[in-house]
């Protein structure tokens, strides 16, 4: 069992989401839940894998969802070498729900507002290992290390829709 995210198509909706930053269609995913370590993660296999000691730039689109009641102040892009396991936070959840504990090549910076409905970029530049056959894109730190806001709209955890992931 692996935890899901949401895929999002702008055409048949009937516009109750955002507009997409491009084309008809986005993901959407929960990074942050209170009280525990439940996250969703968009993951995909790469075309081919990445080639050691080359630099790659890799980027996204993220906004907040209309009805998260948090907003967080991480994410990132991860390139693995095989596809992430989520593990079993806390004993609290099934297998595949928890926190991924692989390091992100991109993270956003300061200059990023996790806060907007405003489609925000999130880019960044790295020296891949070699090997890395797939991306996965989420929120990768701990609760303990986050610094989750409360905006106290509708849903219990932040959800955020991302689009135009590139490599």
């Amino acid at each position: 069992f692996q935890s899901n995210c949401d895929l999002i198509n702008y055409c048949t909706s009937g516009n109750r989401y955002v507009v997409p930053h491009t084309g008809n269609g986005y993901a959407g995913f929960v990074p942050y839940s209170p009280g525990s370590e439940y996250r969703e993660y968009p993951q995909a296999p790469l075309t081919q894998p990445l080639i050691a000691g080359k630099c790659y730039q890799s980027s996204m689109y993220v906004t907040l969802g209309a009805l998260s009641q948090y907003t967080i102040d991480s994410l990132g892009i991860a390139f693995t070498n095989g596809a992430v396991v989520q593990g079993i936070p806390g004993g609290t959840f099934d297998p595949g729900q928890g926190l991924v504990t692989a390091s992100p090549q991109v993270v956003n910076d300061g200059s990023v507002d996790l806060s907007s409905s405003d489609w925000q970029l999130i880019s960044g530049q790295f020296m891949a290992a070699g090997g890395e056959d797939h991306i996965t894109v989420g929120n990768f730190t701990p609760n303990a290390n986050l610094t989750p806001v409360f905006i106290g709209l509708f849903t219990s955890y932040a959800y955020y829709y991302v689009d135009d992931i590139c490599l």
